[in-house]
């Protein structure tokens, strides 16, 4: 395992969620990998990573490393309708929906040591779009 291939899975799982009040079977998480977030839909989530570096807990293994990824999800900042919730609530069930997820994936996949969420925070960026954003820290078995 490596902090690529752990984006990779970490990108898998979250377009597996369900998003929040899913307005359409089209309404889903779009993840791209990389720096640039495009707005394609409801929701876009950009994940980063910064490369692995090791990090033997008390001298045990030279095969532990760890790396920080970042999560962002972008949404277009429209009123809510009726009965709905707004943009605001949705990024924040959706941030708890994606960190939940990801406690799952740590604790069955055996390469992954811990995950540690740092907690996420939620801002308009001042164009129309609202960004939910958070990192995790992931200690890992580098193969």
């Amino acid at each position: 395992m490596d902090a690529a291939t752990i984006l990779e899975l970490v990108a898998a799982r979250i377009e597996a969620l369900q998003p929040a009040e899913q307005t359409s079977v089209d309404d889903r998480f779009q993840c791209t990998i990389g720096n640039k977030l495009v707005m394609s839909g409801p929701r876009q989530t950009l994940l980063g990573a910064d490369a692995g570096i090791r990090k033997p807990v008390g001298g045990d293994a030279c095969s532990e490393w760890e790396t920080t990824i970042t999560i962002v999800t972008a949404y277009a900042e429209t009123p809510p309708e009726d009965g709905q919730r707004g943009v605001f609530g949705l990024a924040l069930e959706d941030s708890e929906a994606i960190i939940a997820d990801l406690y799952i994936w740590s604790s069955t996949t055996p390469s992954i040591l811990s995950i540690e969420p740092e907690p996420g925070t939620v801002d308009g960026d001042g164009q129309g779009v609202l960004l939910a954003e958070r990192s995790v820290f992931v200690r890992y078995i580098r193969s």
